[in-house]
């Protein structure tokens, strides 16, 4: 990768990381009568959280990835107990949503596999540094 773009991805993974936090919390506790839905498949929501949890977990694992005291078990630990969180904020604050433990199960498993992603593309990308020394 070319170092200017390297470096403004490294400058722009720590403000992309809070905004995906913000925005993955306004959609938790919106009403459900805001979403289209599109797919028409069962348990489709759960998806809609794997995926969401799956690129929150890498955002911040990449935007902590330049600060070395912050473990990559902390990034999971505090990921989990933010979809705990919110699932918990939509069965108190909101009148049309619940909590559900299979949102939090599909939370989980997409930061889990994040993290298991993050760990082959960061130990891939760390052999091609060792190899290629002017890149």
């Amino acid at each position: 990768m070319l170092k200017p773009t390297r470096k403004l991805l490294e400058l722009s993974a720590l403000p992309g990381a809070i905004l995906l936090t913000i925005l993955i919390a306004f959609l938790s506790l919106i009403t459900s009568k805001s979403f289209v839905t599109a797919i028409n498949v069962d348990n489709s929501d759960k998806y809609g959280h794997f995926i969401s949890y799956f690129l929150l977990a890498y955002a911040w694992l990449y935007a902590t990835r330049p600060f070395s005291k912050i473990s990559k078990t902390a990034v999971v630990l505090s990921t989990i107990f933010y979809g705990i969180i919110l699932e918990v904020l939509q069965g108190t604050l909101t009148t049309d949503r619940s909590a559900d433990i299979f949102d939090i199960l599909a939370n989980s498993t997409g930061v889990v596999l994040a993290v298991l992603l993050f760990k082959r593309l960061d130990k891939f990308s760390d052999e091609n540094k060792k190899n290629c020394p002017n890149k």
